[in-house]
């Protein structure tokens, strides 16, 4: 009998003392009562390598967003590209030729003070450009041109009336290994020199006037090319061979009627490529740049060319 009260007793106790361990302690706060846990925080600690590595990530943001500063702040401050950049630093051999849109002034000075007009040249005839006075990264209203025959030597043209374009006055865009093709060089630019001389009818001088014919002449006969030294723009007109205006070549011939009532020649011109012609005009004006040696298109009159000879040879 004492063991089985013994052994309820212990079996009582182990009971109380289990729901004991279970109950959550509680702490009294004036009426309230506070539920207090008896589980700890554990406390998080970094090691050494991975707080480098955080330490590095940010760095690395930094940096990235500063060079992306960097970058916007460039883009701000970098000049966009001027109108006339593609133009500089060619060598001299290329000329820099504007093209007329339709008829265009050449003016003394450029801007509102432009003053009187000292020159005009219609659509499809050419001028010579000078852009040493231009800087790069500048956008251009007015461009200074070559004028031969004024005492400084230049003038200004609105950009916007004309559409520039280069041509290689060393090769006219041909081979130089060929005997035929260098004559055909030497007659093209026979009259760069002389650009800006006035037409003459009947004139055979190079610097006080000349006509078409015997400009074309001169030019042929100095580079070795046979043509009778009398020689009409109509009689120029049946020597060598006939091509058609698909196969010129720089340094042949072209030839155009008086007049769209008078369809006999009147007037020749030399080839010098890409669509281009140099001769010695006068149906326009007789000084420069509406007439006179001067570069034109080939279509720069009405009626155009309507012969095609080609006296050098192949």
């Amino acid at each position: 009998m004492k063991i089985s009260v013994r052994l309820t007793a212990l079996l009582l106790a182990a009971v109380i003392g289990f729901a004991s361990a279970a109950e959550p302690v509680m702490a009294t706060e004036g009426d309230v009562m506070v539920e207090e846990s008896t589980e700890s925080t554990p406390e998080v600690t970094l090691t050494e390598e991975e707080t480098t590595a955080e330490d590095a990530a940010e760095d690395s943001g930094a940096e990235k967003a500063a060079e992306e500063e960097t970058t916007k702040a460039a883009k701000k401050k970098k000049k966009k590209a001027g109108n006339l950049d593609k133009y500089f630093g060619l060598d001299k051999r290329y000329w820099i030729i504007a093209t007329a849109k339709k008829k265009t002034y050449v003016y003394k000075k450029g801007g509102n003070n432009r003053g009187k007009a000292i020159g005009k040249f219609t659509k499809n005839n050419c001028i010579v450009c000078n852009f040493t006075h231009a800087t790069k990264g500048k956008n251009y209203k007015w461009i200074r041109v070559y004028m031969p025959n004024k005492s400084n030597k230049k003038g200004y043209i609105l950009l916007k009336n004309v559409k520039l374009n280069i041509i290689d006055t060393k090769t006219f865009g041909l081979s130089t290994k060929s005997a035929k093709n260098r004559k055909r060089i030497k007659i093209c630019q026979y009259g760069l020199p002389y650009m800006g001389t006035r037409f003459k009818m009947g004139g055979n001088s190079l610097t006080q006037g000349i006509d078409c014919s015997t400009f074309a002449r001169r030019a042929f006969r100095n580079a070795g090319v046979m043509v009778p030294s009398d020689a009409t723009a109509w009689r120029l007109s049946n020597c060598g061979k006939a091509i058609k205006r698909s196969q010129l070549k720089a340094g042949d011939m072209l030839f155009y009627p008086h007049n769209s009532r008078d369809r006999s020649i009147g007037h020749c011109a030399i080839y010098i490529g890409n669509g281009y012609i140099i001769n010695a005009s006068g149906h326009q004006g007789s000084k420069y740049p509406s007439g006179g040696i001067r570069i034109s298109r080939i279509d720069y009159r009405s009626p155009s060319a309507v012969k095609f000879r080609n006296i050098v040879g192949n």
